[in-house]
């Protein structure tokens, strides 16, 4: 079995409104060999950017935890996402998620580059 050992750095996502902070209650994990990052809301996975692509990793919604998803989002690609724009987001699991990186960092590709269904 061909394991492969992937290393994240977690940090603490900030706000990008007028408040101080979320005081540890939202994070980033960066997995900078995938050119992956999954936000965690009071230690659920919500969200994930993937080669300049956003999925839904939860399906439901809460004032705070749209504050963290509006936060991710526009620090991410500069773009704020509500409710309505997370619910049209494409959906996935942390599973699929890890696969597509995976898959897409094996190839020559420069990142960002759209993959063809």
């Amino acid at each position: 079995m061909n394991t492969m050992m992937i290393k994240a750095t977690v940090t603490a996502l900030m706000p990008t409104d007028c408040r101080k902070s979320f005081y540890g209650k939202a994070i980033v994990k960066r997995y900078d060999d995938l050119n992956l990052s999954i936000l965690e809301s009071y230690g659920t996975p919500v969200c994930a950017y993937l080669n300049g692509m956003f999925f839904r990793l939860w399906h439901g919604w809460k004032a705070t935890t749209g504050r963290h998803i509006s936060a991710f989002t526009e620090t991410m690609k500069g773009t704020r996402i509500n409710k309505a724009g997370y619910e049209k987001m494409m959906t996935s699991n942390l599973s699929e998620l890890f696969t597509m990186a995976a898959a897409y960092a094996d190839t020559d590709r420069p990142r960002g580059e759209k993959v063809a269904a």
